[in-house]
């Protein structure tokens, strides 16, 4: 495990993921949300970004997915990124499966494939079985597996995820958690974390990016070298809890 306790700028690439250059932003009104943030992200990397309440995280997190231009710096990315949200934000009239299959639907996929790869997405997240449920009959927990299948199924190259667990109680998180590590090794993809938990992002990062208070600026960089497949006893070992308390640290300083 590699800590980097200041400030670090990641060199810009032309094959990263994710690639902010110097990024600056101001709203309209003066508020200044981030400032000269450099980071990159590399193809297949995970990468969870932490702070203080409005230290800039989301506002990066709008620039990756195209919804909010930078003031100032520049940003590229090497394919359109999958949002997931907080919410699940399903369609209460549409099951499982069709509202898995939305985002092909939109795209104009024909039924017999976007039927196929909607029901592998679906097996993917573990909700083999509820293809016909509707989301009132899904628990909190389900709801979200169901979010990201939709956004599995687009076969996306970089998912940006904006406190996906944030609003779930504390077992059926860390059993997400999980669960989002196993998709992981099955279908790699880059991913940008926005998370207020310093454990799920130790848990389940390449590195650990920890933002200052408001204007947002990059305090510090965790490398995460911990042993795959991580688990749930892995939240118990020394290694892990020094680097939680490491992060802790370092936002606080």
């Amino acid at each position: 495990m590699t800590m980097m306790n200041s400030a670090t700028e990641a060199p810009a690439t032309a094959t990263a993921a994710l690639d902010f250059e110097h990024i600056g932003l101001t709203y309209q009104g003066g508020v200044e949300a981030v400032r000269d943030v450099t980071l990159a992200i590399e193809p297949g990397e995970f990468v969870s970004v932490v702070g203080p309440s409005g230290c800039g995280k989301s506002s990066l997190l709008s620039i990756a997915a195209g919804l909010q231009k930078p003031t100032v710096g520049t940003y590229e990315r090497v394919s359109q990124p999958q949002f997931v949200f907080q919410e699940a934000a399903l369609m209460p009239w549409r099951s499982v499966l069709q509202n898995v299959e939305l985002m092909l639907e939109l795209k104009g996929e024909a039924r017999a494939v976007r039927r196929e790869k909607a029901a592998a997405a679906i097996a993917l997240v573990g909700l083999s079985g509820f293809e016909s449920a509707l989301p009132r009959q899904l628990s909190g927990g389900m709801k979200m597996r169901v979010s990201l299948a939709r956004s599995l199924v687009c076969e996306p190259d970089v998912f940006l995820f904006d406190e996906p667990f944030g609003a779930l109680d504390e077992i059926t998180r860390e059993r997400l958690q999980g669960e989002l590590l196993r998709i992981r090794e099955r279908s790699p993809f880059a991913g940008m974390f926005v998370t207020h938990s310093i454990a799920e992002a130790c848990f389940l990062s390449d590195r650990v990016i920890v933002m200052t208070g408001r204007p947002g600026q990059i305090a510090a960089e965790f490398r995460v070298e911990l042993d795959a497949p991580r688990d749930s006893e892995l939240r118990f070992d020394e290694q892990f809890v020094e680097l939680c308390h490491s992060v802790t640290r370092a936002m606080e300083g």
